[in-house]
């Protein structure tokens, strides 16, 4: 189905908070921007193709997700037209645009800026939550991370994607280092570890894919660089000399 964008304006105005409590509860400050994205039907679709009758417009479906700019928050406010089809046939109305995570409250910005500062700037979530506060939005750590879950398995496709282009490029860097992981219920923690494959055809290597592991065993190898044969630069760990042996790799060791 084909859509018809309206230009989107920022405001502001006073809305009702949701009638929830406890941690699935998000709370917003009332002065928080409101940036609308009016979608219509296109012209051709308002009219009935049974009866040739004009659509009359009957409401509209509304839909809010916390979204982010670059140093301020916004609420990205979806407004769908609904129209009634003649003599009681039903309602049409646009569909939501596709979504990172289907049914949730953020936008792709916020989750984006939410596993950017997770990921690349080392701030846990409970940080994050409190940052969030200090600027009235409130959102527990429990919430923010059922999203980073959720982020994360959506995303897998574009990992493995990556992964394949990586190993086809015949030119693979690998290392791993050690991550201390908490025990769960224990209290202790449990040494880990995190193993980065890097590659890709041009001089800087574009691909970087972590992997992370709860060992360090040799088949570790085996797995990250299933079906892999052409060069591989590494340290001496004996696990890639091990593959060398086989001839399975052409190794380069530092």
């Amino acid at each position: 189905m084909s859509l018809t964008y309206l230009n989107a304006c920022v405001i502001a105005h006073t809305r009702k908070s949701p009638k929830r409590n406890g941690q699935d509860a998000i709370q917003l400050p009332d002065d928080l921007p409101i940036e609308k994205q009016v979608i219509d039907l296109p012209e051709q679709q308002k009219i009935c193709p049974e009866t040739g009758a004009q659509l009359v417009k009957i409401g509209e479906e509304v839909t809010q997700k916390i979204a982010h700019k670059p140093g301020s928050y916004y609420i990205k406010e979806i407004i769908r037209y609904k129209y009634a089809l003649p003599q009681g046939a039903g309602v049409l109305t646009p569909p939501l645009p596709e979504a990172l995570l289907e049914r949730c409250q953020a936008d792709e910005s916020f989750l984006a800026d939410l596993l950017t500062k997770k990921f690349c700037d080392h701030l846990p979530l409970y940080r994050q939550a409190e940052m969030l506060a200090r600027e009235g939005i409130g959102i527990s750590r429990q919430i923010l991370c059922k999203w980073v879950v959720r982020a994360g398995l959506a995303l897998k496709p574009l990992v493995d994607r990556m992964t394949s282009f990586l190993l086809s490029s015949g030119n693979v860097f690998v290392d791993e280092s050690p991550v201390k992981m908490l025990q769960p219920g224990k209290g202790k923690t449990h040494q880990g570890f995190m193993w980065v494959l890097v590659g890709g055809k041009q001089a800087n290597p574009v691909y970087r894919v972590y992997e992370f592991y709860k060992d360090r065993k040799h088949r570790r190898t085996e797995e990250l660089l299933k079906g892999y044969n052409q060069v591989l630069h590494s340290d001496k760990y004996g696990a890639y000399e091990s593959l060398a042996n086989r001839k399975q790799i052409i190794w380069s060791p530092c």
